[in-house]
């Protein structure tokens, strides 16, 4: 994220608080932008599902997300990392629903220790959308399943 804020990491964070208050996102603080515990007062990223749900939705508008959040393996490389002779990063999804629950298309998953298992899941079957965000979960199996159940239960008989 600093490259997006001008090669400071400080601005890109007053950025993307600017950007929530913008989309009307008025539970949302951000103090970095990897979403763990920051600083000596591990200051936590916050927000609320309802608004979470909101900001899933509006990421779906952008194919490059989508993609991104689709993507369930991916290998990255740079010259940097080439010429120093490190081998490439592999990057695996956390999101355990992509390929497993029928239109899982995204979205983002998560964990802390205040918030717990995290996730909002996004799904699309036969032209309708649902989005479900679960907070506080013990086990990253728990929120999977509960999410699943959900979205289940959300294209049932409708």
């Amino acid at each position: 994220g600093q490259f997006l804020g001008g090669g400071d990491h400080q601005t890109f964070v007053d950025r993307m608080n600017s950007r929530a208050r913008q989309l009307g996102l008025t539970h949302f603080t951000f103090h970095n932008a990897n979403g763990l515990p920051e600083g000596n007062e591990k200051k936590e990223n916050k927000g609320c599902a309802r608004e979470l749900s909101y900001l899933a939705g509006s990421l779906l508008e952008y194919p490059q997300v989508l993609k991104w959040s689709q993507t369930t393996r991916e290998t990255l490389t740079s010259d940097f990392r080439e010429k120093k002779g490190d081998e490439p990063t592999m990057l695996t999804t956390t999101n355990k629903l992509l390929g497993n629950v029928r239109g899982v298309n995204g979205m983002k998953t998560g964990f802390t220790n205040a918030a717990g298992w995290c996730m909002a899941a996004t799904c699309e079957r036969d032209g309708r959308v649902v989005i479900v965000v679960v907070t506080g979960c013990k086990v990253a199996e728990a929120r999977n399943a509960l999410v699943k159940n959900l979205i289940e239960w959300a294209y049932k008989g409708n």
